[in-house]
């Protein structure tokens, strides 16, 4: 529940209760953000502290705060959040999901202000926080993610990316995204069939070219099944 001072700052804005009250939650965590980041910079720590914001998914399927009635959106009919132009929402694969805001404040070490493409996950968290550290990473545990630091400060060559392969797996959903090709099957929200779409042209995922490109499928599958069988 957002409380009434947040509520009572937006009465100038047209917005309905659901807006409202989503839109007071948004303000209360920007003023808390703030006034660490004012403490920080008060106590002299700001320039060698790492700040870390992203969402853990996508904007929900579920939104409202009547409870009586269908509180299931489609993209296009949210009444908070929205996941924009992407498909799917939090839970599924689709980008409406898995592309989630991700920003990094270190003065120290990465330059202000520039806007980083190429594709990071949250695992690549705790690696870049252990490059701090001398035992990094801790003896007989590897990380799945990668330091981020040397990609964004421009020590490594732009050519340079984090991740060659990404993968997802939620209960039965699953997903690889390779140089820009995307295989993936959601229960929901989709057709229940696996699919695949070339994100470079098509970001929002409204093309399926697994019939037209059965070999690029196949091999996205088999790449994603041999990483798969690792899991405990």
């Amino acid at each position: 529940v957002a409380p009434q001072k947040y509520k009572d700052r937006l009465k100038h804005l047209n917005l309905s209760e659901d807006q409202l009250v989503f839109s007071a939650m948004k303000l209360a965590l920007d003023d808390g953000v703030g006034a660490i980041n004012n403490l920080l910079k008060e106590k002299g720590l700001k320039e060698n502290t790492m700040i870390i914001f992203l969402s853990d998914n996508g904007s929900p399927r579920g939104q409202g705060l009547t409870p009586d009635k269908d509180l299931t959106k489609d993209r296009g009919n949210t009444t908070m959040s929205s996941p924009g132009s992407f498909r799917g929402f939090k839970g599924d694969v689709y980008e409406g999901d898995t592309r989630i805001p991700f920003i990094i404040n270190h003065p120290k070490t990465i330059p202000p202000g520039q806007v980083y493409h190429k594709p990071v996950i949250s695992l690549d968290v705790a690696p870049t926080i252990m490059s701090f550290f001398k035992n990094n990473p801790p003896t007989g545990i590897p990380f799945d993610g990668v330091n981020l630091i040397p990609y964004l400060n421009q020590a490594l060559p732009e050519k340079n990316q984090p991740h060659s392969t990404l993968y997802w797996r939620r209960g039965d959903d699953y997903a690889i995204l390779k140089d820009g090709w995307k295989l993936e099957w959601n229960d929901a929200g989709s057709t229940k069939e696996i699919q695949l779409f070339n994100l470079k042209t098509d970001k929002d995922e409204t093309k399926n070219l697994c019939y037209t490109h059965p070999e690029k499928a196949q091999y996205l599958q088999d790449q994603f099944d041999a990483w798969d069988s690792q899991l405990a």
